[in-house]
């Protein structure tokens, strides 16, 4: 598939799950609420981006301007781009879980994406500190991470990967929590809406439900 095609496939099938589910999330109250740049246009440029091979937003929005801008005319600065992005931050979540469930759908019982699930500490201060540090105390806590066999303050990356053949997992959901937030509850509340996977993760993620 040529770049031009990939980008006009993601530019409709933005399109078409903003227009049937996205638009609730990022409903404006304002005057400005039909932007000159859409936010179909900046969602496909965000993923375009990453597609090829651009993970931080200044990076994207050079790419597009240097290359793509003739596709974009009404690309803002990169000042109001990032603002945009970070709007629409609840579009792209539930976008992401509309995905994996497209990908995992099963209608005909043929085939389940198999799927890796884990949970990885970010430390933001060791065993020692971690009783008495502050630091972001609204997004951190203290933990236990099992694996390490430590106490710890800071968060937990939460992943979702598809499984490729030789490779390493193909990421489909992350999500950030404080440390002290138990791998099972979170993960069924990621996972509310996803239907037909095949998960393989820890014991930590089992109860009898689940199991």
């Amino acid at each position: 598939m040529t770049k031009q095609n990939l980008l006009i496939e993601l530019y409709c099938a933005v399109c078409y799950h903003y227009d049937s589910t996205l638009a609730g999330e990022v409903q404006r109250l304002t005057n400005n609420f039909r932007p000159n740049f859409t936010d179909k246009e900046c969602m496909a440029i965000y993923l375009f981006g990453i597609a090829e091979g651009k993970f931080e937003v200044k990076a994207i929005y050079n790419f597009i301007k240097d290359y793509w801008h003739d596709w974009f005319p009404g690309l803002p600065s990169y000042q109001k781009f990032n603002k945009r992005i970070n709007f629409l931050a609840d579009a792209f979540v539930r976008l992401a879980e509309i995905l994996v469930n497209d990908k995992c759908a099963n209608p005909f019982g043929v085939h389940v994406a198999s799927h890796i699930m884990d949970s990885i500490p970010i430390v933001v201060a060791s065993s020692k500190r971690s009783g008495s540090a502050k630091a972001t105390k609204g997004l951190c806590s203290k933990g236990y991470c099992s694996s390490k066999s430590m106490y710890y303050y800071g968060i937990k990356l939460h992943i979702l990967g598809e499984k490729q053949y030789k490779t390493l997992p193909s990421p489909r959901m992350m999500e950030i929590t404080p440390a002290s937030t138990s791998d099972l509850t979170h993960a069924k509340q990621m996972l509310s809406q996803a239907q037909n996977i095949e998960i393989f993760a820890d014991k930590i993620y089992l109860d009898a439900r689940w199991q």
